[in-house]
């Protein structure tokens, strides 16, 4: 009887599963469509997403809940800024407050298995497209293209967030975002994830410009919630159709500020900020590749960034499998825990790189001790690291260049797990 009603219970809880799955929806969105069509067909898109102000009809109507989809049509553009242009999103952006639910959409790998069935979809069919073969739908902010720097933007992206993704349990998957301009020092950013348990993979970011007066302060992506679950990974951000983005030395353009808890698989080339922690909480920054990386030109007393953190990271710190190269930044790599915790930097590969003072940075709050285990990264002769407290600003306790074209890091003949805890009285090596 156990037994059975052992059974019972499984098959009870397998049928509740398929039921669950099988009642989520697709819903489609494209170029040629109508928010009074149905929706849940490919013949009977909507031509907005729920959440865009210009919305209306069925598609505002419409209940968009876990396990659901919404997939825009490959190739479509939507407008944030000319309102001449169809399909124009609306004034004010895009805000998706809808929510999948915790029951089962685990992204972070860490807490346990990811599942995503009760997650909210938003990206791609790619057997689903306009034109001869799929190319990703876009979302432009409607500025040309162009590696120069203009005088004046044709839409002023600068204050402007475009996209809100304010509910929580989403994936947001494979579109192109472009066409930004930043003109003045008033902030913003494209896209600003502010709920729980979201993911940003498999996008493309790029093609912005930064006039001859703006502050290149307009990152793609800016996580503003401190303690919320993001993951960025699998996306390109790439200035090289933007401002600056073929002349040597130059760059422009900001990835991602305030950091998602984890940032993995991206590719990071031809800006000037790739990552930069403010609000954001870093947990794991690991498997990424940052290229041609340089200081935006002309802005006077700014410096880039290839990924700094600025102590908003409570809890232990992961970076690896990284790959920094042929870059020429005011501040590399810079880790900076809470006090109480462990920073692990290992697998790292650092290479052709200018300032080597500035190359790998790792910084104490005061607020207690950290260890730091530092192993099995590779350096070449241009390259550096160093270690320093708040305390004791820029103090050269430990430093080490070295020599030789790839030089696997070592201390005192350790070579795969070298601790160094750095507390209030300075700085201790336990290798």
């Amino acid at each position: 009887m156990r037994r059975l009603a052992c059974s019972a219970v499984i098959l009870m809880a397998m049928s509740l599963m398929i039921a669950r799955t099988a009642s989520a929806t697709t819903y489609y969105v494209a170029a040629n469509g109508s928010d009074s069509n149905s929706g849940t067909s490919k013949t009977s898109p909507w031509l907005h997403a729920p959440g865009m102000p210009n919305c209306s009809a069925t598609c505002s109507s419409a209940t968009v809940g876990a396990g659901d989809s919404l997939i825009f049509r490959g190739g479509d553009a939507w407008h944030f800024a000319n309102s001449s242009a169809s399909p124009y999103v609306g004034s004010g952006g895009w805000t998706f407050s809808r929510s999948g639910t915790s029951s089962n959409c685990e992204l972070d790998a860490s807490a346990g298995t990811v599942v995503t069935t009760s997650c909210i979809y938003v990206g791609t069919d790619q057997s689903w497209y306009a034109g001869a073969a799929f190319a990703r739908p876009i979302l432009t902010a409607d500025n040309p293209l162009s590696t120069s720097m203009p005088a004046s933007c044709t839409y002023n992206s600068s204050g402007s967030t475009f996209i809100r993704f304010s509910g929580s349990y989403l994936i947001i998957d494979d579109f192109d975002v472009q066409g930004a301009c930043i003109g003045s020092a008033s902030g913003g950013s494209f896209v600003d994830p502010t709920g729980t348990m979201v993911e940003i993979s498999n996008c493309y970011f790029h093609g912005w410009t930064l006039t001859t007066s703006g502050d290149d302060n307009f990152p793609m992506i800016s996580v503003t919630q401190n303690r919320n679950y993001v993951r960025i990974d699998h996306n390109v951000f790439d200035g090289s159709d933007s401002s600056n983005g073929t002349t040597a030395g130059m760059d422009c353009g900001f990835g991602i500020y305030g950091v998602g808890q984890e940032i993995d698989h991206n590719v990071f080339r031809r800006m000037s900020n790739a990552i930069k922690g403010v609000t954001g909480v870093i947990k794991s920054i690991h498997d990424n590749l940052f290229e041609y990386l340089y200081n935006a030109d002309g802005i006077s007393g700014v410096h880039g960034n290839v990924m700094e953190s600025n102590g908003e990271s409570p809890g232990n710190v992961y970076f690896y499998n990284n790959v920094y190269r042929l870059s020429n930044e005011g501040v590399g790599i810079a880790l900076e825990p809470h006090g109480n915790s462990a920073a692990y930097i290992f697998n790292n590969v650092v290479y052709h790189t200018a300032n080597p003072s500035q190359c790998m940075d790792m910084a104490l709050q005061d607020d207690g001790p950290v260890t730091f285990y530092f192993s099995n990264n590779t350096f070449d002769q241009s390259s550096g690291y160093r270690f320093w407290s708040r305390l004791r600003p820029f103090r050269w306790d430990w430093q080490r260049h070295l020599h030789g074209k790839h030089a696997l890091y070592w201390v005192d003949g350790l070579l795969w797990r070298v601790p160094i805890r750095i507390g209030r009285d300075g700085f201790t090596d336990y290798g």
